[in-house]
């Protein structure tokens, strides 16, 4: 089965491409999606049965402005996949309603809810699945072809499980045709629900209703920044060096020089964020800390300075550690997805409409901006802009800078720095702004993140600290 479609971007040469879909399993999908994914942005577009009918899936996307005009809303490109710049991710969202599907209430009362499925779009699912498994992958599903509409559509898949326990990926591509059903009109514009030629639309206007919504409203929550997991003491090797073999990923370094060796990459500490009890201020707690290290499909050490489409973050525990990493391990049943981190191009929105419907955010101690200017000033010599200062303490959130030196493009620069003709901002370091909802179950284990990038490709060690003291604050009801 040869794909002979044009690969999504010439930059990436490893041929998996992006996360196509990310799957939760939760007791009560109804409640699940009402409660956290709405307030991000996302809205449903089809559900399904399973074949015996014991489980319920929804489908959801992003920016979504009317069910009624999916079709015009989002650019389709190669029959595949909406148009990458567009910012968008799809999510299901699965729930059992028989009581006698032991698979999916084993799993779900071990981990509670918990996502169990990150799909990936691969430009040939074969190549993908055969690497993965000639290094040691388990296998799943083998590769198939499914054929939709009349044989008009086809979806290929391969589902081979991932090193965390429960949790599986899936290589997938696709060819469909019938996008254009609406109108003769042969340009770009498709309905997504097509994509996924499994799923039904929603026929009840009145479940998971959508408020019509202007363009305006578009873009407050975009495509999946990164994924962050969590894994137990000693063994980041093991994770590190799957994802290396299996998926073919890379270890992302600070280091922009071309000329690197990346094959020696798994003994040079540079890269991997290591955080100690010596950089945190405000803890009570006197073991803490992290090693991390982040993944992709593509280094960042490339010409094009270009945030990754996959970036894939393991956090490892420290030996008899008491921080947030060793909680999620005891509460998750095991290593697992922690939160997952979303693209804002307006984070200040995006965050003011999340909070609007009763959405929950981590809270940020007052002191963590008394001292911006002081850890900022490489970025904002002349002091941190008045407005954009006022908005990061009006909403809770972070801003930190990237260790990366890069050049800025004009439009790249935050909007509320140039509110003031005379401040100074150096253009030559990116940063980012950065906010965390608070746990979303009654585990203190899975959560979100909204980020936005100012010509940034890091993660802010500083904001990292900030968000271990406010989640320990949080779960310890000192606040």
């Amino acid at each position: 089965m040869k794909n002979e479609k044009i690969k999504v971007d010439n930059h990436i040469q490893n041929n998996i491409q992006f996360v196509d879909c990310l799957e939760f399993w939760v007791s009560n999908a109804k409640s699940f999606i009402k409660s956290f994914l709405q307030p991000m942005n996302f809205e449903v577009i089809g559900m399904r049965f399973n074949q015996e009918r014991s489980r319920i899936q929804y489908l959801l996307l992003n920016n979504v402005l009317s069910r009624d005009s999916l079709h015009k809303q989002f650019q389709i490109e190669n029959n595949s996949y909406i148009k990458p710049m567009q910012g968008n991710q799809f999510i299901k969202v699965t729930s059992s309603i028989s009581p006698n599907d032991f698979d999916f209430h084993s799993k779900h009362q071990r981990h509670g809810d918990f996502i169990q499925n990150i799909s990936f779009y691969c430009n040939d699912i074969n190549l993908a699945y055969n690497k993965s498994i000639n290094n040691g992958a388990k296998s799943v599903q083998l590769p198939m072809k499914e054929y939709f509409k009349n044989c008009r559509d086809t979806v290929e898949t391969a589902i081979i499980e991932s090193p965390f326990k429960d949790l599986q990926h899936t290589f997938i591509n696709r060819n469909i045709t019938t996008f254009y059903q609406h109108d003769n009109n042969s340009n770009s514009f498709g309905n997504p629900l097509f994509l996924y030629p499994e799923f039904e639309e929603i026929k009840d206007k009145e479940l998971f209703k959508i408020q019509d919504k202007e363009e305006s409203m578009r873009g407050g929550t975009g495509s999946l920044d990164h994924i962050a997991t969590c894994i137990k003491n000693g063994e980041m090797g093991y994770f590190v060096e799957w994802y290396r073999k299996c998926l073919g990923f890379k270890l992302l370094s600070d280091s922009v020089d071309e000329s690197e060796n990346l094959e020696n990459e798994l003994i040079l500490d540079k890269n991997f964020y290591v955080i100690t009890k010596s950089d945190f201020k405000y803890t009570k707690k006197e073991n803490i800390g992290l090693k991390m290290a982040v993944l992709s499909n593509q280094p960042l050490n490339t010409p094009y300075h270009k945030t990754p489409p996959i970036q894939f973050v393991i956090s490892e525990a420290i030996q008899g550690g008491e921080g947030q990493i060793e909680q999620f391990i005891h509460y998750f049943g095991g290593e697992g997805v922690q939160h997952l981190a979303f693209n804002s191009n307006s984070i200040f929105k995006a965050v003011e409409i999340a909070k609007s419907q009763k959405l929950e955010f981590v809270y940020i101690p007052q002191s963590y901006y008394s001292k911006l200017d002081e850890r900022l000033i490489h970025l904002f010599p002349n002091s941190i802009p008045k407005i954009l200062k006022e908005n990061l303490m009006r909403f809770g959130i972070l801003i930190d800078s990237d260790a990366i030196t890069t050049t800025s493009a004009p439009n790249e620069i935050d909007k509320d720095s140039q509110s003031n003709n005379n401040i100074e901002i150096n253009q030559n370091i990116g940063y980012i702004k950065q906010i965390f909802t608070k746990y979303i179950t009654d585990r203190p284990t899975m959560f979100f993140e909204l980020i936005e990038r100012s010509n940034a490709l890091g993660f802010g060690k500083g904001n990292i600290i900030a968000l271990f003291e406010s989640l320990e604050k949080e779960s310890t009801g000192s606040q």
